[in-house]
């Protein structure tokens, strides 16, 4: 089990090699979070969109807060 300090830590950058295995391991026909997008919906992302996507990630962690819109 994680330690408190090491979940509290500050958050490594996500690279664009992690985002697209995280896409190849996403299933179709689920939703991977609390925003009900399906996982098709990411997987248009894989490819030439994935260095914004992880640009995107990245920002989020940097900002601390999701976009409103």
């Amino acid at each position: 089990m994680p330690t408190v300090n090491s979940v509290l830590g500050p958050l490594s950058r996500r690279e664009e090699e992690e985002v697209t295995a995280a896409l190849a391991r996403m299933k179709n026909g689920k939703s991977p979070g609390p925003d009900n997008l399906p996982s098709e919906v990411c997987k248009i992302a894989e490819g030439a969109g994935t260095p914004w996507l992880s640009s995107f990630f990245n920002k989020i962690v940097a900002e601390r807060k999701l976009p409103n819109s």
